[in-house]
């Protein structure tokens, strides 16, 4: 799987996020990425020491300031050829429902000039549940890697990545507000 694009072209991947499990599932799919994440996950003995010591990018979430030094190491990834992969929601989802995407990842993408991969994640949720990690169900994963949406406006491109990732969704999994 190539996302669409050549194997080694740098790209954001978009997706819903709705469990921990999304992370494990995409180290299955054959593309090398770089994942935002909160600070605390970076604290975490030897998975959190793992991801700083691979490149994976911090946030704290709650300061303005390390959201804009997060995009910009984002686009500096991408600058270097990495591929950088986006919750555009911010945070897992509470509710089970994807709400609306923030714009950073877009913007990122366009001032790159890069394309983004919407990728629809089904059955996580089910496999390991969110606010109960320590459960780990049996069950299958589906991965979907929709067609790129080209570079371009920041705006059309969120708007984009979010109609494809809803319509791969079950019936009900999109917040009312969202629809």
């Amino acid at each position: 799987m190539t996302y669409g694009a050549a194997p080694s072209a740098p790209l954001i991947a978009s997706l819903f996020h709705l469990s921990v499990q999304d992370i494990y599932t995409l180290f299955h799919v054959n593309r090398d990425f770089k994942f935002i994440s909160k600070t605390s996950n970076f604290l975490i003995p030897i998975i959190g020491w793992s991801m700083f010591l691979t490149g994976h990018v911090m946030i704290n979430r709650v300061d303005r300031r390390s959201q804009l030094e997060c995009l910009k190491q984002c686009g500096e990834l991408l600058k270097r050829g990495a591929s950088v992969l986006f919750f555009p929601e911010g945070t897992r989802s509470k509710d089970g429902k994807m709400h609306a995407f923030k714009k950073g990842a877009f913007s990122v993408a366009a001032k790159a000039g890069v394309p983004v991969v919407p990728v629809t994640l089904l059955g996580t949720g089910d496999l390991m549940p969110n606010k109960r990690e320590y459960l780990l169900y049996p069950g299958r994963v589906k991965v979907i890697i929709h067609p790129q949406v080209p570079a371009g406006n920041a705006d059309d491109m969120m708007d984009a990545a979010f109609k494809v990732i809803a319509s791969s969704l079950p019936p009900g999994a999109v917040a009312d507000d969202e629809e």
